[in-house]
């Protein structure tokens, strides 16, 4: 029986230090899918989804928890305030080097890309902001805006237009971006992911008309990917009281 336990106690140790083996905010082949929530003149925080290409076949899954982000971490600020946006780089070399670039809009409209040219900003500007997010925190991190390698410098820049991405998508108005200020009138606010697809050694492109999948951000902190039941009015309501609740019981902390 000891025997038997102790064999237990290894293979649970081995099964802990690969698991915390794998890293957050990775770049790469099957990169991570990563949710940013920001002001451009405050703070801004990212989420690691999990791997791209694995998180955006689950349905009605769970990919952060309640409480992963709350307005206390916008200091003065309301939802309305904040806009969000997700993206992802899943980069293969070798026999065949390809590019998978994952951005969000908040419409399934097709979106508007700007040139070909611009996958090795976009892969620039997602590693650099991936780099300092790890630096930040672990599966949530929190930096200021106006941090040399923040989302909305990488990605948006001197431009000052959503969803730009580091050049590659630019967008005929600026409401690519999800306004969170829905979470307290609906109580989720969704963001569709698309793939703009480029095979480096034919030069073949594919602009996305569909998005690939659906990022559903609700109100107590927690995101959804794919969503395929309608939300209940009484879970709204649940949802939008809990992140309230928390927001209260901060301040009179």
């Amino acid at each position: 029986m000891k025997k038997l336990v102790l064999a237990m106690a290894v293979f649970l140790g081995v099964a802990g230090a690969s698991s915390s083996a794998l890293a957050y905010f990775e770049n790469g082949t099957n990169s991570s899918l990563v949710l940013s929530i920001y002001n451009k003149e405050n703070n801004e925080i990212a989420i690691d989804l999990g791997r791209v290409l694995d998180t955006i076949t689950l349905q009605n899954t769970i990919v952060a928890p309640a409480g992963s982000w709350n307005i206390d971490m916008f200091p003065g600020l309301t939802l309305s305030d904040l806009n969000g946006s997700a993206r992802a780089a899943d980069v293969t070399y070798g026999s065949v080097q390809r590019y998978n670039l994952f951005f969000s809009e908040n419409t399934t409209d097709t979106p508007v890309i700007a040139s070909t040219r611009m996958f090795t900003p976009f892969t620039n500007a997602n590693v650099a902001s991936f780099g300092t997010y790890s630096e930040s925190g672990t599966s949530t991190a929190l930096i200021e805006s106006a941090h040399d390698n923040s989302y909305f410098w990488r990605m948006i820049g001197i431009s000052d237009l959503e969803g730009r991405f580091g050049g590659l998508v630019l967008p005929a108005n600026e409401e690519t971006e999800a306004d969170m200020g829905l979470l307290e009138t609906q109580g989720y606010v969704d963001l569709f992911l698309f793939n703009y697809f480029r095979e480096l050694s034919t030069a073949t492109t594919i602009n996305p008309s569909t998005p690939v999948a659906v990022i559903r951000m609700m109100a107590d902190g927690s995101v959804m990917m794919n969503p395929t039941v309608p939300l209940p009015g009484s879970l709204i309501l649940l949802s939008s009281g809990l992140l309230g609740m928390v927001g209260i019981r901060r301040k009179n902390a």
